[in-house]
């Protein structure tokens, strides 16, 4: 492959990026379209299983006709282009693929093996990566021969214990080629959509493996805390809200999209094909495409609740703490989130949430001048996820190692989601609920599992001790409010937010798309 001068490469996008990148990078459609559902396929086979082989000419032929719907920033199919007339689809639609997916189209061998290993092992072979519980049985199948290989790879993948839940929404994407994300105004146009995909999809001899869907968008996750509030701004993408994004939160382009240089001024690597004999460039498939992460995360929303209104009537009376159970209950789940159930930064807000602050005044802040986690504990999520200034060296030094860890959130909640009122006193629907959880980057390893592993499962985050994620980690540890005169310890909490299932999916352009489909 033909070496790439970093120099040559932006690090923005330009207006003309705009009309291959899928519009997932830049829009979330909460507010367009507040229902979702993420509808996951098998692509066609020539055999029923076990002897089942590709059937590329088939997958192809539903690409070609799904490719018309799918939405890009700018040009043919844009997100300005209105349901009705020459688009029937009422609402929006994304695509992508696992590698599995991609051999099915036909994708060359040789281009497919350029892939990251961990989007070609997925998510079930990264288990431990990810701090998800899996058996001693099933750690025997990560043990294959030749790593590089492709097809061992997929055909020998562990399933972690949590996902085998089927009752409380237990999932099995193994053998998932691909994934369809499908927005619309209403459950009911969602529903519509899912149906067409499947008509679709069966016509050209596909298979629907099952579809995930999410509940209305409320602004809010399944525990009652604001969400999507710190989102990083990608270098060149367009400008939302008249808000110019602070020198610290935009990001380059390189750090989302392949094509790009990152924050480390490198160009990241890419599948592309080998250069041709006349010295010029092969073609990138992975330019201006991004990696997706899907995972189903539960949330035990009542046991969140009861864990720290019990908390909050063991230390009721302990100076600093609201004497009242209902304050001291929301108090202490603030401390251990790191924002107040409106979004306020227990940092700014350190005793009381107020009025919640503008959107421009929300995320300006820094950890530096709260270095002991007085009024913002360490170990907060919130923290972990986002350490902002506070992560070794000096300020401008730790800005510069988290730019280079941001990740676009863009997930949707699932369920029969309750009230914060309701949440506090435990009336909460019996049924499963929790987010189904999607963010991009353009390296899963510096993305996701980076934040997931080094900083929200790291027991040892920033100089703490054995002290996990209160809210998102594997559970059964302390959590410590720095505080004075003397600090609060909590005993052992519960997990909760349990993993259902997930995997690594590729984002393509509008280019790549283009290629697969012919």
């Amino acid at each position: 492959m033909k070496t790439i001068d970093p120099s040559t490469v932006p690090d923005a996008l330009s207006e003309r990026d705009l009309e291959q990148i899928q519009a997932l990078v830049f829009r979330g459609w909460a507010r367009d379209f507040p229902y979702a559902g993420f509808l996951f396929v098998k692509l066609p086979r020539t055999y029923e299983p076990p002897d089942s082989k590709p059937d590329p000419g088939r997958a192809r032929a539903w690409l070609r006709a799904v490719s018309a719907d799918v939405a890009y920033m700018k040009g043919p199919t844009a997100t300005t282009l209105p349901a009705g007339g020459d688009r029937t689809l009422p609402g929006r639609l994304q695509l992508a693929f696992t590698t599995r997916g991609l051999r099915a189209l036909g994708l060359d061998e040789q281009v497919l093996k350029r892939f990251p290993d961990e989007a070609k092992a997925g998510m079930e072979r990264r288990a431990r990566v990810l701090g998800d519980r899996i058996t001693l049985a099933e750690t025997q199948k990560e043990l294959i021969p030749d790593p590089e290989n492709l097809i061992l790879i997929e055909e020998n993948k562990p399933m972690p214990t949590d996902w085998l839940d089927e009752e409380r929404g237990g999932m099995d994407l193994r053998d998932c080629d691909a994934m369809i994300m499908l927005y619309g105004a209403s459950r009911q146009d969602v529903i519509a959509i899912d149906d067409a995909q499947r008509k679709r999809l069966a016509e050209h001899g596909g298979t629907a493996i099952r579809t995930e869907m999410s509940g209305e968008w409320k602004e809010r996750e399944p525990f009652g805390f604001a969400d999507g509030l710190s989102q990083p701004a990608v270098k060149g993408q367009p400008a939302r809200g008249g808000v110019a994004p602070s020198p610290n939160n935009e990001i380059a382009a390189g750090e989302i999209l392949l094509g790009y240089r990152n924050q480390y001024g490198q160009v990241p690597k890419s599948p592309a094909f080998d250069v041709e004999p006349d010295d010029s460039a092969g073609f990138d498939v992975g330019k201006n495409g991004t990696f997706l992460v899907f995972r189903k995360l539960e949330q035990d929303v009542k046991g969140f609740w009861e864990t720290f209104g019990k908390l909050a009537r063991d230390w009721q009376g302990v100076a600093g703490i609201p004497s009242s159970i209902e304050e001291a209950t929301h108090w202490l789940a603030a401390r251990a989130m790191g924002r107040w159930t409106n979004g306020n930064s227990v940092l700014l807000r350190p005793d009381a949430p107020g009025e919640k602050m503008k959107p421009d005044e929300i995320n300006e802040f820094a950890y530096g001048a709260d270095a002991g986690g007085v009024k913002c504990p360490i170990a907060s999520h919130v923290r972990r996820a986002n350490p902002r200034d506070e992560r070794g060296g000096d300020a401008s030094d730790s800005w510069k190692v988290v730019m280079r860890h941001r990740i676009l959130r863009r997930g949707r909640a699932y369920g029969d989601l309750p009230t914060i009122d309701q949440a506090m006193k435990g009336d909460v629907s019996e049924y499963p609920m929790g987010l189904l959880f999607v963010c991009l980057q353009s390296s899963i390893a510096k993305g996701f599992e980076f934040v997931q592993q080094i900083w929200n499962n790291n027991p040892g985050f920033h100089g703490i001790y054995q002290e996990p994620d209160p809210i998102t980690g594997p559970g059964d540890s302390t959590f410590t409010i720095p505080h004075e005169p003397a600090r609060l310890r909590t005993p052992p909490l519960p997990r909760f937010v349990i993993p259902r299932g997930g995997g690594y999916f590729f984002v393509p352009s509008r280019a790549t798309i283009e290629l697969l489909a012919g």
